[in-house]
């Protein structure tokens, strides 16, 4: 009975901790773009900035030309949770409204 109850409150604990998650573009405005996780419930975040890198990327054809590989809706991507407020001061830790694209998966 009671490992039972510790393991329910640990579970219960993380529900909220958030470290890093896969997710879909869903829109690319700017810096910043909407996902939706890859959590098993869809969770949607919206105006999550990413990486500088993201928005350059390219590749070469087998002929040279130059292939745009920028993010772009539908891409597959690394979010990551950073421990502390992206922006202001608050006391939350690895909340997920403090979410970060960091690469194309």
């Amino acid at each position: 009975m009671i490992p039972k109850l510790i393991d329910e409150r640990i579970e219960r604990k993380l529900r909220g901790i958030y470290t890093a998650c896969t997710a879909v573009v869903t829109l690319v405005s700017g810096n910043s773009c909407n996902l939706r996780l890859e959590d098993g419930e869809d969770t949607e975040l919206f105006d999550v900035p990413f990486t500088e890198n993201l928005k350059y990327l390219h590749d070469h054809d087998a002929q040279g030309a130059v292939i745009s590989k920028a993010l772009r809706e539908g891409d597959r991507v690394l979010v990551v949770f950073s421990k502390y407020p992206l922006t202001g001061k608050s006391a939350r830790r690895f909340d997920i409204n403090d979410a970060i694209v960091v690469a194309k998966l």
